[in-house]
């Protein structure tokens, strides 16, 4: 995927470390000033992304300007899944 398409893909458990119960949650806030901004925060300790992931718009080294949306997908217990889709509310 093209960077300039607007997706970009980025992890807060980097920066900020996996708490079990609380981390999808956690997760989710932590979108919130992104969309404010709106950057896309660098993935912490990405020090040699995967040659193979090149052009999947992986955020490594410094934030950069995004889109609007953002997702947050939590993986639990016994394959339970979800995401949440947060959009940037433009007033008119």
């Amino acid at each position: 995927m093209d960077p300039a398409s607007g997706w970009q893909v980025g992890v807060a458990k980097s920066a900020a470390g996996h708490p079990l119960g609380g981390a999808d949650g956690r997760e989710a806030i932590l979108a919130v000033p992104a969309l404010r901004d709106p950057i896309a925060p660098p993935t912490l300790n990405l020090d040699t992304p995967d040659p193979r992931a090149d052009g999947m718009g992986l955020v490594a080294f410094s934030a950069r300007p995004t889109a609007m949306d953002a997702m947050s997908t939590g993986f639990g217990f016994a394959g339970v899944t979800a995401r949440l889709v947060l959009r940037r509310w433009l007033s008119a």
